[in-house]
């Protein structure tokens, strides 16, 4: 009896809960259908937001490069504006910019952002402004007159690049975003060296030649050579005569060892074609030739009088930038310009500035060897950290520059 009792109420149980199980089954259903939409919404929203993001990633990456590769442009500007006497300051700046909108459009041209290629930048997103030494961005000029500061922005919207399409929002009523990133990039000016970077095996862009810092001084102030003329070249800009110099150390026009001690002709003419090698520039670094300041100057060895055969090497580097060590004089009453006579001469070099050769002719005692200020970024020199600061925050004017930097 207990078995036929067992029997019977036990199929009673596991027909209810069956019934159970499926009116369960059919209340999930309903839930899970419910729960579809802000779980689709979920993935919409992360899927888009990581799409976003790598976009605006990409957009900024192009922003920068384009900032500094205009920022770069400025560089040859600011020192051409800058030089004293410069007639056609107001037709630099406009070439500048023009150049720097020029570069700004081409490197954003080189990248992607959602997957559009050949990012455009509009004209107008390039503004030109001045970041001082405390880092604060100006729109304009500047007090120097000149501006030391790019500021760009891309755009994924309606009046460039098209806006971004969005894969899972639509379902939620949003097709697209517009997004917009800038950035700016500011040239600095860079006034010590404090070492050569001589790891990339490249030459670096000393010319081997000391010049009086009076004389450049004079010169930056007046645009007048050594002997108080002004020498304007065909465009009306003051030329600085670095030979005929009077009052260098007799029989010496003031050739420098940019390396190891030389006096022969052959190492001269290398240097002054190609620059020092990675050699010559370990030797400076190895032998405490540098820094080399006002505060802090070092001996550089002199090289022997100038040869007629070296015009010609002047004459082949016309307009290409290069360094030029500047030296203290011994005394200046009666004025030495340095220590010893000849080949044994040595200069007290206290700095360098960035200039090109505009101007070698003649030959012996008629030879005329002359040079401009011009911007110069020697990718060996490394800069002592003080002295890198935007361009034109100082009174100084300074041709030597450090890499651009982003500013924002």
């Amino acid at each position: 009896m207990n078995r036929s009792i067992l029997f019977s109420t036990s199929f009673p149980l596991r027909e209810s809960r069956a019934k159970l199980s499926e009116s369960r089954r059919g209340a999930i259903t309903p839930l899970a259908a419910l729960m579809l939409v802000p779980l689709l919404g979920m993935v919409a929203f992360s899927v888009d937001l990581g799409w976003i993001s790598l976009t605006k990633a990409q957009l900024q990456n192009s922003a920068d490069s384009a900032a500094l590769a205009a920022a770069e442009q400025l560089m040859s500007g600011y020192v051409q504006y800058n030089t004293p006497l410069q007639p056609q300051q107001g037709s630099i700046v406009a070439t500048s910019k023009a150049s720097a909108i020029t570069y700004a459009q081409q490197f954003a041209g080189y990248n992607s952002a959602g997957g559009i290629g050949s990012l455009a930048l509009n004209g107008g997103d390039v503004v030109f402004g001045y970041t001082g030494s405390n880092g604060t961005f100006t729109p304009g000029n500047g007090s120097s007159g000149f501006p030391n500061t790019v500021q760009v922005t891309m755009r994924r919207d309606s009046s460039a690049n098209g806006v971004l399409p969005l894969f899972f929002a639509p379902v939620l009523g949003t097709n697209s975003v517009s997004m917009t990133v800038s950035a700016a990039a500011t040239i600095y000016n860079a006034s010590s060296i404090s070492s050569f970077n001589t790891s990339a095996g490249i030459n670096g862009m000393l010319l081997p030649v000391a010049l009086d810092q009076n004389h450049w001084n004079q010169f930056c102030l007046n645009g007048a050579s050594p002997d108080g003329n002004v020498y304007p070249d065909s465009n009306g800009v003051p030329q600085l005569q670095v030979y005929p110099s009077p009052g260098n150390a007799p029989g010496n026009f003031g050739l420098l060892c940019v390396g190891p001690p030389q006096n022969n002709v052959p190492a001269f003419r290398s240097w002054i074609d190609n620059g020092p090698s990675s050699c010559d520039l370990s030797y400076l670094a190895n032998n405490y030739l540098l820094p080399a300041t006002a505060e802090s100057p070092k001996a550089w060895k002199g090289g022997p009088g100038l040869k007629s055969t070296l015009q010609s090497n002047f004459a082949g580097i016309v307009g290409l930038p290069r360094l030029m060590p500047i030296f203290a004089p011994i005394t200046t009453s009666p004025y030495q310009a340095a220590s010893g006579q000849g080949s044994n001469t040595y200069y007290n070099i206290v700095g360098f500035v960035g200039v090109k050769i505009t101007q070698a002719t003649g030959n012996g005692s008629n030879m005329n060897i002359s040079v401009e200020p011009c911007a110069v970024l020697d990718p060996t020199a490394i800069y002592t950290t003080s002295t890198v600061i935007p361009a034109g925050s100082s009174s100084q004017f300074t041709t030597t520059f450090a890499p651009p930097k982003l500013t924002q």
